[in-house]
């Protein structure tokens, strides 16, 4: 992946701490180009020209909430994690490669690089399969200012 491999993880930002939570036994699937577009269409032509507004990110990790087995314990695990509904949030995506590249982690950031809050706009309780008693979370977690793609890769 360009971007690394490994576990992702957050911090709070003060509401409700601003303890670190890295979300072992976790899928991502990254959306980095969330862009909001202004469509101009020509009335006589119908020719469309597009203007990007600014461009978001939006992740969706799922948890493997079931993997934990000792301390924390699943309960607990999930019990952290809901706490940061709706909160804001510092977000790595990956704990190495190009956004962790010194070793401690990168967070996304802007054109100016500096950090971009994140808020933690829903979590999902679940299943990974039907009936299979092992639990999930699936959280979404979005950028709430614009962001640079191409300072990740720097």
């Amino acid at each position: 992946m360009i971007c690394g491999v490994g576990e992702p993880k957050f911090t709070g930002t003060g509401d409700p701490d601003i303890n670190t939570v890295i979300l072992y036994h976790a899928t991502l699937e990254p959306k980095y180009q969330e862009a909001l577009l202004k469509v101009f269409e020509s009335i006589l032509t119908g020719h469309r020209t597009y203007k990007i507004k600014w461009v978001h990110a939006l992740f969706t990790v799922t948890v493997n909430l079931f993997e934990y087995t000792t301390s924390p314990t699943p309960l607990e695990k999930a019990k952290t994690i809901y706490s940061y509904l709706f909160k804001d949030v510092i977000f790595y995506p990956f704990k190495d490669g190009l956004v962790y590249g010194d070793g401690l982690g990168k967070a996304i950031k802007n054109s100016s690089l500096a950090n971009v809050n994140c808020r933690i706009i829903d979590i999902q309780p679940g299943e990974l399969e039907l009936n299979s008693g092992k639990d999930v979370f699936v959280i979404t977690i979005q950028t709430n200012d614009p962001y640079d793609f191409s300072k990740l890769m720097q």
